[in-house]
């Protein structure tokens, strides 16, 4: 693999590493803000998910010019309400590390104050530059904000929704070209919209309007290659947000164990995430095609989630699900207790 890709991997690794700390450390109340509404997946999500995102990946496709500035402005406020969300929990962090001080209500104002301010640094740069790195940091925010506030609580909802999401990511990214003469998915991922700054300052008679350039969709990272120009490797938010919820429910099973020794739930996902992602980058690079990457990461995270729970015993309760405590019988054995009792 070329530079570009290991760099891929370990952004995607640890945007998925941090997001799952976060819900670990919610699950145990060690001072992580809760998010303000957490959307569980069901089963059911399973049938209507994926005919959604393929509608909305085709009106995309067939569309594009006629919603493009829709999709932007609308990206672009998201974006930059997720970017605000991320920051805002580090901005103590550091403020505490620099300062040694105690929280306070003017601590509070300063971080708000910081992290706004850092969000409309990173947002403007963006747009009038479409620089690939302040692309990935939106990319950043918004998958930390996504990996927060969505909800697996059993492995049964995540093997179900994998299963689908395999299936819709192989149609449009395989299939598709039988179809529509192209790879949607490919065709949507590389478009570029007009920019709606440069339209508001087109319309003003700015001078500078000509030089600001088109919007990549804040919809994927994007890292180019520091060896070779023109080359990069590129992978859509969904491929680290959707896997990256099952890591997140290891983290909460993590938490809730209460046995002898650590679980590492979270160890063995993230390192199957890791895997799986490799193994997605190899064969694009080997074919020379471009890969749906959850073909390989839905296998490796719920493979190695299972794995783990056939290890200790707890498979039983790692699919049917939170809420659980774990305990254990001093013979080594796991049980879990559901609601008060031996299931």
């Amino acid at each position: 693999m070329d530079d570009s890709a290991l760099i891929l991997v370990a952004t995607a690794t640890a945007i998925v590493y941090e997001g799952s700390r976060r819900v670990g450390r919610q699950e145990s109340n060690q001072n992580e803000p809760e998010p303000e509404e957490t959307v569980e997946i069901t089963t059911s999500h399973s049938v209507w998910f994926p005919l959604v995102a393929s509608c909305a990946l085709l009106t995309l496709y067939v569309f594009f010019d006629q919603l493009q500035l829709v999709f932007i402005v609308l990206n672009i406020i998201l974006s930059s309400g997720c970017m605000y969300n991320f920051l805002h929990p580090l901005i103590p962090i550091a403020i505490s590390a620099t300062c040694n001080c105690r929280p306070s209500s003017l601590k509070r104002a300063v971080s708000i104050f910081i992290a706004a301010g850092l969000t409309f640094a990173i947002v403007g740069t963006w747009v009038t530059t479409n620089n690939p790195l302040f692309l990935d940091l939106l990319g950043i925010g918004l998958s930390i904000f996504m990996l927060t506030t969505l909800r697996l609580n059993d492995a049964k909802a995540a093997a179900y929704l994998g299963a689908a999401l395999l299936i819709y990511d192989v149609f449009w990214v395989f299939v598709s070209p039988y179809v529509f003469e192209h790879s949607v998915m490919v065709e949507v991922a590389r478009k570029s919209a007009n920019n709606p700054l440069k339209h508001a300052a087109t319309h003003l008679n700015w001078t500078f309007a000509s030089a600001l350039p088109k919007l990549d969709l804040p919809v994927k990272l994007i890292i180019p290659s520091l060896s070779e120009a023109g080359r990069g490797s590129i992978l859509g938010l969904g491929d680290v947000v959707l896997p990256g919820t099952v890591v997140c429910y290891a983290s909460r099973l993590d938490a809730a164990w209460t046995g002898k020794g650590s679980i590492n739930y979270r160890l063995y996902t993230l390192l199957g995430y890791a895997t799986g992602l490799v193994a997605a980058i190899f064969m694009a690079r080997y074919f020379q095609l471009a890969q749906p990457a959850l073909l390989y990461l839905v296998p490796a995270v719920l493979g190695s989630l299972m794995y783990r729970a056939v290890q200790f015993d707890t498979v039983k309760d790692v699919w049917e699900g939170l809420p659980l405590q774990y305990t254990r019988l001093d013979s080594g054995v796991a049980i879990g207790i559901l609601g008060g009792e031996i299931v």
